[in-house]
C-alpha cells in the first residue's frame, strides 16, 4: 500500500468500495474496480481482495480468484479463507488443499496464520470430494488443537492423535510448531526433528520443511541451553 498514507486513510479508502463491489453485476465490472483500487494504491488490502475474491467465487472465475491472490505479499487468514472456500465451492478440491497447506508453511513469522472454524470445514469437503480419507483424517485430528492460543490443547492433542494410531503428516507437524515454539516443548521438538528425518519430511524437495524443524529449534534452545548439538544436527539437514 502507499507509504506515508494514514491506516484511517486508508480504511476510509476500503469503505468506499464495499458498496461498489456489493452492487458489482459480473466480472468485467469487478475487472474495472480492480483497476480503480490498483490506481489508489490498495493492491495490498487484505480486505478490498478478500471481497473481489468471494466475487469470484460466485461468478466461478477462480483464474481471476488466483490472480488477485498472488498479487498480494503478505495475505491474513481471511484472505486465505475465501481463497480455500471459493476453490472448494468450485470442485478445484486439489487446489484447495494445497493452498491449506501453503497457509501452513510460515510458522516463522512474527504472527503465524493458523486455521481456523471458517478454514476446516471447507478443507474436509475438498478431502471427502476427493475421497482422500486418510488427509480428511489428518485434518479432523488437527481441528483438535487449532483454536488460536491455545497452545497446551495443541500438544495434548497431538499426542492423543499418535496414541489412537493417527500418523501425523507434514500438514499436521508444521501445524503444531508454533505450539512447541510457545511451549519451549523440548522433547516434542526433539522428537519432530528425529521424525521429520525418518519420513523423508526433511530432505531435497522439503527444504522449507527442514528450514521451519531448524526454526522451532532455535527458539527451544532460547529455553534450553542443552540444545545446542540438536541443532547443530539439524542445521546440517538444510545445508
Amino acid at each position: 500500500m502507499a507509504t506515508g498514507t494514514s491506516a484511517f486513510a486508508i480504511r476510509e479508502l476500503e469503505d468506499l468500495f464495499v458498496p461498489v463491489l456489493r452492487n458489482c453485476v459480473n466480472m468485467i465490472g469487478l475487472k474495472k474496480i480492480h483497476a480503480h483500487i490498483l490506481k489508489l494504491s490498495l493492491s495490498q488490502s487484505n480486505f478490498l481482495v478478500t471481497k473481489m475474491v468471494d466475487f469470484c467465487d460466485n461468478s466461478g472465475d477462480m483464474e481471476y480468484a488466483s490472480l488477485l491472490f498472488k498479487q498480494v505479499v503478505e495475505p491474513n487468514g481471511f484472505l486465505y479463507n475465501a481463497m480455500i472456500r471459493a476453490y472448494t465451492h468450485n470442485n478445484r478440491y486439489t487446489i484447495a488443499i494445497t493452498q491449506y497447506k501453503q497457509m501452513l508453511t510460515n510458522p516463522q513469522a512474527e504472527n503465524p496464520i493458523l486455521p481456523d472454524k471458517f478454514t476446516f470445514p471447507f478443507v474436509i469437503k475438498s478431502c471427502a470430494g476427493l475421497s482422500c480419507h486418510f488427509l480428511g483424517q489428518q485434518v479432523h485430528a488437527q481441528v483438535w488443537y487449532a483454536r488460536i492460543g491455545c497452545y497446551a490443547d495443541a500438544l495434548d492433542a497431538f499426542r492423543r492423535m499418535q496414541e489412537v494410531g493417527i500418523e501425523p503428516d507434514d500438514i499436521s507437524i508444521v501445524s503444531v510448531l508454533p505450539a512447541c515454539a510457545q511451549l519451549g516443548a523440548l522433547e516434542v521438538g526433539k522428537w519432530i526433528h528425529m521424525y521429520a528425518d525418518k519420513k523423508g519430511f526433511s530432505r531435497d524437495d522439503s527444504k522449507s520443511f527442514s528450514k521451519d524443524i531448524f526454526w522451532i529449534l532455535e527458539l527451544l534452545a532460547l529455553h534450553h541451553d542443552s540444545t545446542d548439538d540438536m541443532i547443530e544436527d539439524a542445521h546440517e539437514d538444510i545445508s
